[in-house]
């Protein structure tokens, strides 16, 4: 549990941050789903379907912990090195 907390609150590197918890794990969620897709759509579409929006919607809160982590991980790298990953504008932009 301490991993999870670490990212949402932006204690790990942004390269973890982004690399593994970001980039990896969304590659680990969808890439089966995605090997199963022509399958599964042509034996039961309805049910690829429901499939489809439940699992969009179950992975909301995983998306909002992935963005926190991350844009926290990036204000502290800023704060702490003074490179930035995002300008301080863009950061603004995703926020609104």
């Amino acid at each position: 549990m301490s991993y999870i907390v670490k990212h949402w609150r932006g204690e790990l590197s942004l390269a973890v941050a982004f690399w593994v918890n970001c980039v990896l794990l969304t590659a680990v969620l969808f890439v089966p789903w995605g090997l199963g897709i022509s399958q599964s759509f042509r034996l039961r579409p309805d049910l690829f379907a429901a499939l489809s929006i439940g699992l969009g919607i179950a992975l909301v809160p995983v998306y909002v912990w992935q963005l926190v982590g991350v844009f926290r991980s990036a204000r502290k790298q800023k704060i702490s090195t003074g490179r930035k990953f995002f300008s301080a504008r863009d950061m603004d932009a995703v926020r609104q």
